[in-house]
């Protein structure tokens, strides 16, 4: 059986980027190209499944930690996102998992197409089969980082590219933490659900990031700093905590890896 490396991991990521640039048809179904690159590859070249793509079920303090510390990160993520359209409101922002999609009045089809194939989709893909290359030629830090920068320059939206760096650091960091694609894909999942609600939410309420803060109100500028101050304070906590879950729980035996008949 042979063994993944970097220079496999690179290929298949271009031949993804290929396909996000000329995949517009596939429509719905976008992220399904993404899995099933990697899955070729794996089966071509004989790589070994279980260990390339990290099917081992995590302890749970872990999943727990990677939860606490994927909101911290959704938290600064939208704040940061709010202050650049409340400051330029004329810079385009798009996305896939965004959008007309995201208001359809089927809220299963929704969250299947908006939540959960990409966040599976996309983690076997890059904390899956990307990452397990670096790691077996890079060192740990360098594979979390390239594998991140990847990640992030396949969203192809310039605005985007770096909320996605940091998230992909976070993801990347937890999976060789956790040994386990599980957390990454629960936390790139809840990331996509957060999202979802609030671009639901301001859509039933016809609301723009630009239209939260009145500038014609100084006392609401003066209480928006504040609230902004007090959701970074929050991030901060929230991403030490999930850190230490991660950090500090032991990870599950050998034993308890996922079964693939």
């Amino acid at each position: 059986m042979r063994q993944l490396n970097a220079t496999a991991s690179i290929v298949v990521f271009l031949f993804a980027l290929a396909y996000s640039v000329f995949g517009e048809w596939t429509g719905p179904f976008f992220s399904v190209g993404l899995v099933v690159l990697p899955l070729l590859a794996v089966i071509f070249f004989r790589f070994d499944f279980v260990h390339t793509f990290r099917l081992k079920r995590p302890a749970l303090g872990q999943t727990a930690g990677g939860l606490v510390l994927s909101s911290g990160l959704f938290l600064l993520v939208f704040l940061a996102s709010v202050l650049i359209s409340v400051f330029f409101p004329d810079l385009p922002v798009s996305g896939k998992n965004t959008g007309a999609n995201a208001l359809d009045k089927n809220i299963l089809r929704v969250v299947l197409l908006i939540v959960v194939m990409p966040a599976l989709c996309e983690e076997f893909l890059f904390r899956g089969f990307i990452l397990s290359g670096f790691v077996r030629t890079l060192t740990k830090r360098k594979s979390i980082v390239l594998c991140a920068l990847l990640f992030a320059l396949l969203h192809l939206e310039p605005l985007q590219i770096p909320f996605a760096f940091v998230v992909g650091l976070a993801l990347s960091w937890v999976a060789l933490e956790t040994d386990s694609l599980l957390v990454p894909v629960l936390m790139h999942a809840f990331h996509n659900l957060a999202l979802l609600l609030i671009v639901r939410g301001m859509a039933s309420r016809d609301l723009a990031f630009s239209a939260i803060v009145d500038f014609s109100k100084p006392s609401m500028m003066i209480l928006a700093g504040f609230f902004g101050l007090g959701v970074i304070l929050v991030s901060f906590l929230f991403i030490r905590l999930g850190i230490s879950l991660v950090v500090r729980t032991p990870r599950c035996s050998p034993a308890t890896e996922i079964s693939v008949k």
